[in-house]
């Protein structure tokens, strides 16, 4: 998304980060801010309850939804930020990426958000989305910390007991000694580690 100014007759394609409803009793309507992730950058956006779209309507709206939204961008007076004002929008539903290979991969080093500046996805994502992608396993290595422990054996996938996850016991306690800590995650119900 490359906005740098107000913008006319804009598109723009996306999932709905958060949706805020408010209703604004002196006008008997409702305002909807929402944020708007395009895959590389977000923007604030506004809805209104008016003749054409009800407040019901509008409300309907949840997080996660991807669509296009049509309207214009303006400095907003009251965030003080250029906010897309949204005119109509078209649900959609986002690509799935599939992994084709007839010999799947298995990521021997993915970082996630416990690993300052190198990742943004939680290992519950990281994991969901190996699974989901066919691969029998996958390795998160987080820099000198062990917060990702906690949620790796939360982690609910649709599989039989054979899905394990193994921490290297000889990495802890951390020290200089051993930078990063690994978590192998095996996602093949077919056999164990």
């Amino acid at each position: 998304m490359d906005v740098s100014g107000p913008m006319r007759n804009v598109i723009i394609s996306g999932e709905v980060c958060s949706v805020d409803n408010r209703e604004n009793k002196n006008k008997n309507s409702v305002i909807q801010i929402l944020t708007i992730f395009d895959g590389t950058d977000a923007i604030s956006a506004k809805r209104f309850s008016n003749k054409n779209i009800s407040a019901e309507e509008i409300m309907k709206l949840k997080a996660g939804i991807h669509a296009h939204f049509y309207g214009r961008i303006a400095m907003d007076n009251y965030s003080n930020e250029l906010t897309l004002t949204i005119n109509k929008l078209e649900e959609y539903e986002p690509e799935v990426i599939v992994d084709n290979a007839k010999e799947k991969r298995v990521e021997l080093h993915m970082n996630n958000k416990m690993s300052e500046m190198d990742g943004i996805c939680s290992g519950e994502e990281v994991v969901n989305y190996a699974y989901n992608l066919g691969h029998e396993g996958i390795v998160i290595t987080d820099h000198s910390d062990v917060h990702t422990e906690p949620s790796a054996f939360s982690i609910r996938l649709p599989l039989p007991p054979s899905v394990s996850v193994a921490t290297p016991s000889s990495a802890l306690p951390l020290g200089p000694a051993f930078p990063s800590l690994s978590f192998l995650f095996h996602l093949s119900p077919h056999c164990g580690i």
